[in-house]
């Protein structure tokens, strides 16, 4: 939870933009949006009224300058997370959104760690694990933690679709297969 109590904080202390960093696959997107969950210190519902999501690399829509600009002009509270952001996108944003309420968060790999590319906060370690943990601390209290990591063998990708789709304490007395298939 180290992690995202430190994006947490520095989310609420800090106007300056946050820029997640580490290397691809070990969970700097699910690690931001974790932090937006109803279990945070954030106002859950004013936080996810506030937040915009763009995923460069999925993006379909080619330049969103247009829609940046339209956003910067209204100048409402709002926490734009620029996912597979490169380092002169980010510096691009945070002159775009100095002097406005909107606060950037860009996230993206690096190769290795002596390559922190401007990051404010890097993810050195894997942190699936401390994602997994929060989640089921929060939305299945009454579950042993270790028993269901166990289950889907550490594979958050797996058991992500299983909350979106609202299973329940009780769906976890099913193998991790059958979850998954049904």
């Amino acid at each position: 939870r180290n992690k995202i109590i430190e994006l947490r904080n520095s989310i609420i202390q800090d106007n300056r933009p946050i820029r997640v960093c580490g290397l691809a696959g070990c969970g700097k997107t699910r690690l931001v949006l974790e932090v937006f969950q109803k279990n945070g210190d954030l106002n859950y519902h004013e936080m996810n009224e506030q937040i915009i999501y763009h995923d460069y690399d999925g993006a379909l829509s080619g330049d969103i300058s247009k829609q940046l600009a339209e956003l910067k002009d209204i100048n409402q509270s709002k926490i734009f997370v620029a996912d597979n952001c490169s380092l002169d996108n980010h510096r691009k944003l945070a002159k775009l959104f100095n002097n406005t309420r909107i606060k950037l968060i860009s996230i993206n790999s690096i190769t290795n760690f002596e390559e922190t590319n401007g990051a404010t906060l890097l993810i050195e370690d894997n942190v699936t694990f401390e994602i997994f943990e929060n989640i089921i601390k929060n939305k299945y209290a009454s579950m042993p933690v270790q028993e269901i990591i166990n289950q889907f063998e550490n594979n958050l990708d797996k058991f992500i679709p299983l909350i979106e789709a609202g299973i329940n304490e009780a769906d976890f007395t099913k193998p991790a297969i059958d979850l998954i298939t049904s």
